[in-house]
């Protein structure tokens, strides 16, 4: 890092010209869109996410059997959501299942709301699963979403933004969990509930935020998204140019890119962040960007530079309240130090940055989003290498927490064993795994390092402060032997240095 070159904050003003400046170069290339689309929607924190920012935890829940009628035969269906009646669009099966081969094509009723859907057959289906036979809901996780889009079916809106029923009448109100007892509660009276049964699922979260951990609903919503579903062999080029130490964050990052179904939802419903710079017709949707000399700009307050629509003639141009997704703003980190927006003399020189340097938690946001943004802004992706560190969890090998007791305080091993030996115990571990933290290392530390330094207060007393050339004829074997190993130990560390083989380093220099 060059400290004194640049500095800049994220938050500023000036950086969010920058990141304004950015959005309009995409826009300008047809990158960027406004769109309504079930978006991820965390309830808590009240806003949409992307996909980068959900993972599954582990719940315990309960697998509902209900009776669907059709025809004079019962259909049996299991689900998780039984709260989702009201928005039950269609049932499917297994093509190859034969348990249901008479009911594809058919009609049945849904329980308690009397909505009549289709049966259809579709190989997704997992026939192994509770009944084989499952409900298609608008929206329940994101196969509803796929099936909804290729099936053409209507959507009903069953959940809002708080996550509270809707159009699901005497249950209107009611938050999710209330509501699916309440449901459950009801068709045990009116016989169709068959069974149920506790089990251990996987449920899609909010968990990036550690102090979340919200289940996600799905609703339907004005966004506004980056196109990178197109690109992703553009971003597996580039990322195999990289270096990646260690090499196996390779194929995280492989691994991401390819699961990704989504273009990135880059527009967030929170209070603070970079303003999306951008107007919108309400009529066709068409977005209107500001001028470049009046950034940065708000356009939830500031007055659409034009009356009328470009392209519909309509005019209601309105601006946009939402704010940027924050990994908008850092993922042109590369751009901002090698002077994309400043200094074009000094881009071409420096660009694209040696290093990035961060944890393997945000391989598939930072690091994803930067070489992606990067690459379709420059056409070339924005580092040579990638250096990816693990974390450091609690001495019982579970991430720190307060509420657990397992924080360590630096500042305390800092008075009592001193930075060095710290940096020493945490560089020799093998750099992109987690790893307990031990004092034991430590202590070590600070042993070999009290050794080292009371052997060189030892050794100065024999040198009068001035560089002396030594004649290789009055060296004896003794002499010869131990400065072999040493330059022996200068080069196994020159080499592990280089290849950020840190602990190799350490370790090197502890033996000799």
């Amino acid at each position: 890092p060059d400290w004194e070159q640049f500095e800049y904050r994220t938050m500023d003003k000036s950086y969010w010209r920058m990141v304004q400046e950015s959005l309009i170069q995409m826009h300008e290339r047809g990158l960027i869109y406004r769109k309504e689309f079930p978006v991820h929607w965390c309830s808590k924190c009240g806003t949409a996410l992307a996909q980068a920012e959900l993972g599954y935890i582990q719940k315990k829940g309960r697998l509902y059997h209900l009776r669907f009628r059709s025809g004079d035969r019962d259909l049996e269906v299991a689900t998780t959501r039984p709260e989702l009646l009201n928005a039950c669009q269609a049932l499917a099966v297994n093509p190859e299942d034969r348990r249901y081969s008479w009911a594809v094509g058919k009609e049945a009723a849904v329980p308690i709301f009397g909505q009549r859907v289709r049966v259809l057959a579709d190989s997704s289906v997992d026939m192994e699963f509770g009944t084989g036979a499952v409900m298609i809901c608008t929206y329940g996780d994101e196969q509803d979403i796929k099936w909804q889009q290729i099936y053409k079916l209507p959507v009903t809106r069953s959940i809002d933004e708080y996550g509270r029923m809707v159009n699901a009448g005497k249950y209107n109100g009611m938050k999710v969990a209330d509501a699916r007892e309440e449901v459950v509660k009801d068709l045990e009276a009116e016989g169709s509930l068959i069974k149920s049964e506790e089990f251990i699922h996987n449920v899609l979260a909010h968990t990036e935020r550690a102090d979340c951990m919200t289940p996600i609903e799905f609703i339907t919503k004005d966004q506004w998204f980056i196109k990178s579903m197109d690109f992703k062999e553009k971003v597996l080029r580039e990322a195999e140019r990289m270096e990646w130490i260690p090499e196996f964050v390779h194929g995280r990052l492989v691994d991401w890119v390819n699961s990704i179904e989504w273009d990135w939802l880059i527009s967030r419903q929170r209070v603070f962040g970079t303003p999306i710079p951008f107007w919108y017709c309400s009529d066709c949707n068409t977005i209107i960007a500001p001028r470049r000399e009046e950034l940065p700009v708000d356009t939830s307050s500031r007055p659409p530079p034009v009356e009328k629509c470009p392209n519909c003639g309509g005019g209601r141009v309105v601006g946009t309240s939402d704010v940027c997704d924050c990994w908008v703003d850092s993922s042109i980190t590369p751009l901002i130090v090698t002077g994309y927006f400043r200094d074009r003399s000094l881009f071409d020189r420096a660009y694209p940055a040696d290093l990035r340097q961060q944890g393997h938690d945000i391989v598939r946001t930072w690091l994803y989003y930067t070489i992606l943004r990067c690459t379709l802004l420059t056409g070339t992706g924005p580092f040579k290498g990638a250096l990816v560190n693990g974390h450091i969890l609690g001495p019982d090998g579970t991430r720190m927490s307060k509420s657990k007791g397992n924080v360590i305080i630096p500042e305390q091993g800092i008075n009592q064993y001193g930075a060095d030996a710290i940096r020493q115990a945490l560089l020799s571990l093998t750099i992109g795994s987690d790893f307990p933290f031990k004092w034991e290392p430590v202590k070590y530390g600070k042993s070999f390092l009290q050794k080292l330094w009371s052997s060189a207060r030892f050794v100065e007393g024999f040198f009068s402060g001035k560089m002396t050339r030594i004649d290789p004829k009055s060296l004896d074997e003794t002499d010869k032997w131990i400065i072999s190993r040493l330059r022996e130990t200068i080069s196994k560390a020159q080499d592990a240095m280089g290849g950020y083989q840190f602990h190799i380093a350490i370790d090197v220099l502890q033996k000799f």
